[in-house]
């Protein structure tokens, strides 16, 4: 049983990952000094000339992809693109049965408003301001942490508190609303759950499992059109 909310791992797990080599810590850096150097714009423009199919399904504004077509392309002389468009390695050799919980917005996005304030009520102004101590790279995946931008605006006196707890929210609720449709569109969950309250459907849940485990992965024929929504009508607003 693998249970979690990001997307990368749990596709990773089931349908494995491009066959990429490991890419040297030196390319790697010399990666981040460039993009550093010539800011995100101009980075892209210079991957869109060496490497123009992958700089295609990148933003601008998306560094951490951005260096690691570059790195790859450093490293290996192949384009990013092409090793994602090999068959994927290490693929899981078993039958998946997803489910996936996706309460409806309208409850979704107030908890994750709470979500915030709890972690401020927990220490997280403290944990910003230690990680403003260190000085690292604001493009490492540490960085990105949601809320840590926001509170770091507030320390440094650019934003007040309340603009700071806003944009942080608001940050989560984005985050939210992309895994959502991560999961509705690329995880073919066979269960969805669009209830807040869920409990409630766990007899359902269960019998499908106890049935799929017994079938070996031949239990679709019990669900509607190879897909169960338990819970009602989804709100995707």
């Amino acid at each position: 049983v693998a249970v979690g909310g990001t997307g990368l791992y749990l596709k990773a797990l089931i349908d494995g990952l491009s066959p990429i080599p490991d890419i040297p810590e030196a390319v790697r850096l010399e990666a981040r000094r460039l993009f550093h150097s010539l800011g995100n714009q101009a980075f892209h423009d210079q991957l869109t000339r060496r490497d123009p199919l992958t700089a295609g399904r990148l933003a601008p504004g998306n560094s951490q992809r951005l260096m690691r077509a570059w790195e790859v392309l450093e490293a290996t002389g192949r384009p990013l693109a092409d090793w994602q468009d090999e068959p994927p390695r290490n693929r899981l050799d078993a039958d998946v049965l997803a489910i996936a919980l996706l309460p409806p917005t309208s409850q979704l996005y107030p908890a994750c408003d709470r979500r915030f304030l709890a972690m401020l009520g927990q220490g997280a102004m403290d944990e910003a301001r230690a990680f403003m101590a260190l000085g690292l790279d604001a493009c490492l995946p540490v960085a990105k942490v949601l809320g840590l931008a926001a509170l770091s605006d507030h320390l440094a006196g650019t934003a007040s508190l309340e603009l700071a707890v806003a944009r942080a929210q608001q940050a989560t609720r984005n985050y939210a609303k992309r895994q959502r449709t991560w999961f509705r569109h690329q995880l073919a969950a066979r269960i969805v759950v669009d209830a807040q309250h869920s409990e409630s459907f766990l007899p359902q849940i269960f019998a499908i499992i106890r049935q799929f485990m017994l079938t070996g992965g031949g239990c679709e024929s019990r669900l509607p059109a190879s897909r169960a929504n338990l819970g009602g009508k989804d709100q995707t607003s």
